[in-house]
């Protein structure tokens, strides 16, 4: 029996039925290379993951960043979707979460290893939030953990992830998230632990570099809106979306740093956290090779094991 589509549902399908046509208008358009380049690109990340991540060595001590490095890849088709459908701005923004997820992972992931944590003093330089009377900082708090449950600080370097378990009222509690690092200063401790390697100046690289690029369309500064994009370059306010190679060619761009960036935090995690250091560098010969192909502007390819 075929259901009776209602006006409502038939809205909803011409929405995607107009994105239906972008898409396949884009696919038409773009150079095969770059569209092949891209396809590339998103299983490089896919294959990283699952060769560094999803496996019995790391599948529960570096989960805490695998938790996030999914949600990358997932970001990054769906950005790549939303660029394919000429919302270049919005695939944009999406990767700047793209970008956070993975430096974020990272972060945490190191937050619960006591060989990081020992020197996380970026945490320590950061303004906290004043609970009782007392100035909390994320470094107080794993140490009142540890206090109270002192089998966690080993669980954490078993499992890794089990340190949200422990820190989930610093995400949920609104007077408490201020306990957390602004996210400037996640990159700057991420960076402290050499994670970033070889990226050169990462801190800068990262935060005051790409991210600030992707921040502009994430914060919808006027000339990276729908019209603003338009009158930049001299076109009419109307057809508002339409395929553009250079617009494509932007995104592309951004979309291989966000991927190399994630091979590299993935990389460094994994030789420094991981006692069998013959892992990595097995993995390595494979994927440096791919890694040097597909993405020849980055830095993964040229990771070094140390």
């Amino acid at each position: 029996m075929v259901m009776k589509l209602s006006p409502l549902h038939r809205e909803f399908l011409d929405d995607y039925d107009r994105d239906r046509a972008s898409f396949k208008a884009s696919v038409t358009r773009t150079d095969q290379p770059a569209l092949i380049h891209l396809r590339e690109v998103s299983q490089l990340a896919k294959d990283a993951f699952v060769s560094l991540l999803c496996q019995k060595e790391t599948f529960h001590t570096i989960s805490a960043f695998a938790i996030y490095d999914v949600e990358s890849i997932h970001l990054l088709q769906r950005a790549s979707t939303e660029a394919l459908c000429f919302y270049y701005g919005v695939g944009t923004a999406i990767l700047r979460s793209a970008l956070e997820a993975l430096v974020r992972g990272a972060f945490w992931e190191g937050m619960a290893h006591k060989a990081f944590r020992d020197r996380a003093e970026g945490v320590r330089r950061v303004g906290g939030v004043r609970i009782d009377g007392e100035l909390r900082r994320l470094h107080r708090w794993l140490a009142d953990v540890f206090a109270r449950a002192p089998e966690a600080e080993a669980g954490f370097e078993v499992m890794s992830a089990a340190i949200f378990d422990r820190t989930s009222a610093l995400f949920s509690e609104p007077e408490l998230t201020r306990v957390l690092p602004p996210f400037r200063a996640i990159v700057e401790q991420v960076a402290e632990w050499g994670l970033f390697a070889p990226i050169p100046e990462p801190a800068s690289a990262i935060y005051g570099g790409v991210y600030r690029d992707l921040s502009s369309a994430a914060h919808l500064i006027p000339d990276k809106t729908l019209l603003g994009r338009r009158f930049v370059v001299g076109k009419p306010a109307f057809p508002t979306i339409e395929f553009s190679a250079d617009d494509f060619e932007s995104f592309m761009r951004l979309l291989e740093i966000v991927a190399d960036v994630g091979m590299v935090l993935s990389l460094n995690l994994t030789s420094k956290i991981l006692p069998e250091k013959e892992f990595v560098k097995r993995r390595f010969d494979t994927l440096g090779v791919k890694m040097r192909q597909i993405l020849p502007r980055g830095y993964c390819g040229d990771w070094k094991f140390r």
